[in-house]
């Protein structure tokens, strides 16, 4: 029986993927290191040191200020998130599907808390989320658990008794780790990736999530 639900942000709620891809890419080439946009798919769903980390390793960087980096990439995406942030299509349905239902719904994302925040308050989701948790302060992001773990510790439910919504491999891998049952939203262009076949369910769309996939859980 399903008495909680955990969503991802970026990507899953928020068209903020492509914003990430922006402000990583226009920052690292700012500071001389050759990432497009399109290569910022590599690291999706990591923590954004992680994924500084990331490059660091595939370019072999040394002398790079990590602090100054994340700090450059965060404003660049508040700039961007104020301008241009979206909700990804269904979920204000799928919002309204779990409150009908009277159950808690909760954020487990990789991005600092000021990024959520943002996004947040740009789509007007303030009020939605009993809980809201960034692996920022974790020793690891996804697909480490720890973010899930912590929101789970938060609800005080088992994890068996949760579900959540996932767009990206790294998400999926650890909600799985944390015992969640999950839901794979992936983009279309990632839809046909056969590692989102380690989702319990995969759809194109939250709006295509329904009473009769609920009730597969749910029983």
């Amino acid at each position: 029986m399903i008495e909680a639900v955990i969503f991802d942000m970026d990507g899953l709620l928020a068209d903020t993927e492509p914003l990430w891809a922006i402000a990583e890419s226009a920052v690292f080439q700012k500071n001389g290191i050759p990432i497009t946009a399109e290569m910022t798919r590599q690291t999706t769903g990591l923590r954004l040191d992680e994924v500084i980390d990331y490059w660091s390793v595939k370019f072999q960087l040394q002398n790079i200020s990590k602090p100054v980096l994340i700090s450059q990439i965060l404003q660049t995406l508040k700039i961007l998130i104020r301008q241009k942030a979206c909700k990804m299509e269904g979920v204000d349905e799928i919002i309204r599907f779990f409150a009908d239902k009277n159950l808690p719904m909760a954020i487990a994302s990789s991005s600092p808390m000021e990024i959520i925040m943002a996004v947040l308050e740009k789509l007007k989701l303030n009020s939605r989320f009993s809980i809201i948790q960034s692996a920022e302060n974790e020793k690891f992001g996804k697909p480490n658990p720890a973010v899930y773990i912590k929101t789970i510790q938060q609800l005080n439910l088992p994890a068996r008794k949760i579900l959540a919504f996932e767009d990206s491999i790294n998400g999926i891998m650890a909600a799985k780790a944390a015992h969640l049952n999950v839901v794979a939203i992936p983009s279309v262009i990632d839809f046909n990736n056969p590692k989102f076949s380690e989702a319990d369910l995969k759809l194109p769309s939250l709006l295509n999530f329904k009473s009769k996939h609920f009730e597969i859980f749910h029983s």
